[in-house]
């Protein structure tokens, strides 16, 4: 049905998925200083962090989950967000404060983008009915949230190209 087409429209392959935005953080980390009010109340750094955050997290909580408890249950408004891929900015409240303190070291950032690369390996062996379960989209299945992982970290890569290039 639609949930599945969701699969079908998104733009990776089991090999490279979130290979070439994972070299965007990469390469993002130079900038993690930089700032611009105009386009955000937080810094690169903090978008960066986010990200390999919301990455780890997601893909832990996939390998710990129970697939028994998995049910589907997406509104049709989070179905369409992860079919055409967009998340709109400052309408969803993130579980955790934007000004939540937290390591911006660039060893730590290296080291949660390391982290990223090798469960990102980890949960593609697994099973379908593993699941993650959202604040705001609910219970997502592997490929559900492969596929939110992939929305939320375009997201937050554009909102650092809009801050260095204003």
């Amino acid at each position: 049905m639609i949930v599945n087409a969701i699969e079908m429209f998104s733009s990776f392959t089991k090999r490279e998925f979130l290979r070439n935005e994972l070299n965007q953080i990469e390469y993002y980390l130079i900038y993690k200083d930089s700032y611009n009010a105009k386009v955000s109340k937080v810094s690169v750094a903090w978008h960066l962090n986010h990200c390999l955050e919301v990455i780890n997290e997601i893909s832990k909580a996939l390998l710990t989950s129970n697939p028994e408890r998995y049910t589907d249950k997406l509104s049709m408004r989070h179905i369409f967000s992860l079919f055409i891929g967009y998340i709109p900015r400052g309408k969803i409240v993130h579980y955790t404060s934007p000004h939540q303190k937290t390591s911006m070291k660039i060893k730590d950032l290296v080291a949660k983008l390391i982290r990223a690369r090798d469960v990102i390996e980890e949960i593609e062996s697994l099973e379908e009915r593993l699941n993650y379960i959202h604040p705001v989209y609910g219970g997502l299945n592997k490929r559900q949230s492969r596929r939110f992982i992939e929305v939320h970290t375009k997201h937050h890569l554009k909102i650092i190209r809009d801050i260095l290039s204003k």
